[in-house]
């Protein structure tokens, strides 16, 4: 948990999944013909063989670059202590700005302590 303020958040680990490993429909696709030819009997060309192999990749370099980037995001915050108590003043402005950018993705979700 981190304590940031007067409120306290917990990382919402799963939109961090989903963010880094989101299915997408746009999958790679590569199509390779291959076409032999052959003359008949008439001296015309004519197709002999085709060959049509079609490869589908997804895209995990994007997916390896969003969690890279979750981890790195993550990782000045992760402590053997059950809480990390953060005053905002105290924090560079590097780590203020992750904490806003954990903030506005939805990574940090607020808890109620009643």
């Amino acid at each position: 948990m981190i304590k940031y303020g007067d409120k306290t958040y917990a990382f919402d680990i799963n939109k961090m999944m989903e963010w880094c490993f989101q299915t997408s429909n746009n999958l790679f696709k590569e199509t390779e013909i291959n076409e032999d030819y052959t003359a008949n009997d008439n001296g015309e060309i004519e197709i002999k063989n085709k060959a049509i192999r079609e490869i589908k990749t997804s895209n995990n370099q994007i997916e390896t670059i969003r969690y890279d980037f979750i981890k790195t995001l993550i990782s000045p915050f992760i402590t053997n202590d059950s809480v990390l108590f953060m005053d905002s003043k105290e924090l560079t402005f590097s780590e203020n700005i992750i904490i806003n950018t954990l903030l506005k993705q939805g990574f940090l979700i607020e808890i109620n302590e009643d």
